[in-house]
């Protein structure tokens, strides 16, 4: 219920956004950095409040997390769409309308976006979890409209991704107020 609580939140945001500020494109101006540590062993940049929420998780969610911090970094940080075969079911169910279903397909899209913008970037936020669900915030930089998305991931029983859903958000370059998309000081 939480899960689609927010999605929810996070589609009405863009719709709204969408309608009162029709100009995108701002680089990410983060200020998150001072509440940030470099996690090594994934090169992902993760804030102290993570750290300290990992103590209340189950082995499940800890477990859910690292599949899906590996699948950011060796999919999208690599821009190596075929290692999605190593974390997705054969049948992964795609709730993006703009991309087709399945592992194959995902692969096939993300192969043409690695090779028609080889400067694709993504940088992981956050990432919460809630049981079988993953979430992931995350900034994707780009020259023409830089996007503020979060990504909803199920994990099944077998450790693999099962299904996706997205919310993709254009970073505004006026925004209404001084808040950043990601972090707040």
């Amino acid at each position: 219920m939480l899960i689609l609580q927010i999605f929810l939140i996070l589609t009405l945001t863009t719709v709204i956004t969408t309608f009162l500020s029709p100009v995108y494109s701002q680089g990410a101006s983060n200020n998150a950095s001072d509440n940030k540590l470099q996690d090594n062993s994934t090169n992902t940049t993760v804030t102290s409040a993570a750290v300290q929420n990992n103590q209340d998780k189950s082995q499940k969610e800890i477990s859910n997390e690292k599949i899906v911090r590996n699948f950011y970094n060796d999919v999208f940080i690599a821009k190596n769409a075929s290692a999605a075969i190593n974390y997705l079911e054969p049948n992964y169910i795609q709730h993006n309308p703009n991309v087709p279903t399945g592992r194959e397909a995902l692969i096939n899209v993300f192969t043409k976006i690695f090779q028609q913008n080889p400067n694709f970037n993504t940088q992981i936020q956050r990432i919460y979890t809630d049981g079988d669900y993953v979430i992931v915030h995350s900034f994707s930089p780009s020259k023409s409209s830089s996007n503020a998305i979060v990504d909803i991931y199920r994990i099944n029983d077998n450790g693999k991704i099962a299904e996706h859903w997205d919310v993709i958000q254009p970073i505004p370059t006026k925004p209404a107020n001084n808040n950043t998309m990601f972090y707040l000081k």
